[in-house]
């Protein structure tokens, strides 16, 4: 654990958002019967504050990229152009 648990705190709670975004992440475009992840909320317990919230936030910001380029990664090859990227 890390020595300030102000820190580990927020590490935690970072880790936690880019999780539960990552973890339910699945790419739908091109499936006909694509079934979406059902998780629609996620409750955090343990605290409150604006560094609590800022690091669920920054979590979700990367997990957010991520996802991203995931997406790019997953169209095929001629869908993505240079010039549409």
């Amino acid at each position: 654990m890390l020595p300030d648990t102000d820190i580990a705190a927020a590490a935690v709670r970072q880790a936690l958002a880019e999780g539960v975004r990552l973890g339910s992440y699945r790419f739908l475009r091109y499936k006909s019967e694509g079934k979406p992840t059902k998780l629609s909320r996620v409750d955090v317990g343990g605290g409150s504050g604006v560094r609590n919230q800022a690091a669920l936030d920054l979590g979700d910001a990367v997990a957010n990229g991520q996802t991203f380029a995931r997406d790019l990664v997953n169209e095929p090859g001629g869908t993505l152009t240079a010039p549409e990227f």
